[in-house]
C-alpha cells in the first residue's frame, strides 16, 4: 500500500464552507472539528493559508436565552431592576444551568457555572454577615438607651420619695382562705396551725425552765 492510499481524504470544499462560516461566526476551533469531522492542524492550516480572520466579521450579540431560563425569567420579573435582587437567587440560577449543562454533556460549562454559583453563594454570605452585624448594633443600642432612661427615673423617683429609698416592698398576702398567712384564716378546734409543736415544724424557741 503506497503512501498516496494511507493519507486520509480531505473533507469536501462545500465542507469547508460550512466549517469557514461557522469558525468566523464565533464556533471555536474544536467545535468546528467536532461539528464538520475536520482535524484542528487542518483547519488552523486553512485559516492561515485562506486568512480566515474574526477581526474582519462584524460583531453578532450572542445567541439570545431560552424563554424558559430562569435568568431570563427572573429578569423579566424585577422589569431589569438588578437592585431588587439578592445573589441567592443569582445562585439558584447558576445551579439550574449547570444540571442542563449535565445534561447536554458540556463539561466546560458544568464547571463555569459550578463556580459561579460558588461565587454567588459566598457574596450572600457575606451580605447576611453584614446584615446580622446591623441587626445587633441597632439592638445594642435600643438596649442602651433603654437602660439608660431606666436609670434616670430610678434617680428622679429617688429624690422625689420622702421615704428610704428604694421603698420596702409589700408584704405579700396570700389571696387563699386556708393559707396559714392569711389573716382571715379560720382553723377547726383540736386542729393544729402549721408551724407549732404539734406538727414538728415550730419556728418558736421553746420556753427555758429555770429552778426557783
Amino acid at each position: 500500500m503506497d503512501q498516496e492510499t494511507r493519507r486520509p481524504k480531505s473533507a469536501p470544499d462545500e465542507v469547508w464552507v460550512e466549517v469557514k462560516d461557522a469558525y468566523l461566526g464565533g464556533a471555536s476551533a474544536a467545535e468546528c472539528c467536532r461539528r464538520f469531522g475536520v482535524g484542528k492542524s487542518a483547519l488552523r492550516a486553512r485559516a492561515a493559508r485562506e486568512g480566515w480572520r474574526r477581526c474582519d466579521q462584524i460583531w453578532v450579540p450572542p445567541a439570545p436565552l431560552e424563554p424558559w431560563d430562569e435568568g431570563l425569567k427572573l429578569e423579566q420579573e424585577v422589569g431589569g431592576d438588578l437592585d431588587q435582587l439578592d445573589f441567592a437567587e443569582l445562585a439558584h440560577v447558576a445551579m439550574r444551568r449547570m444540571m442542563r449543562a449535565v445534561l447536554h454533556g458540556d463539561a466546560a460549562a458544568v464547571m463555569r457555572w459550578h463556580r459561579v454559583r460558588g461565587i454567588m453563594d459566598a457574596m450572600q454570605a457575606e451580605v447576611d454577615a453584614a446584615m446580622e452585624a446591623d441587626e445587633a448594633a441597632v439592638f445594642a443600642r435600643e438596649n442602651q438607651k433603654q437602660r439608660a432612661a431606666w436609670a434616670r427615673k430610678v434617680a428622679e423617683d429617688a429624690l422625689d420619695n420622702d421615704g428610704p429609698w428604694p421603698p420596702d416592698p409589700p408584704r405579700f398576702v396570700p389571696d387563699h382562705p386556708d393559707h396559714p398567712d392569711n389573716p382571715d384564716t379560720v382553723f377547726e378546734s383540736g386542729r393544729a396551725r402549721p408551724g407549732t409543736a404539734e406538727t414538728g415544724t415550730d419556728l418558736t424557741p421553746a420556753p427555758v425552765l429555770v429552778d426557783p
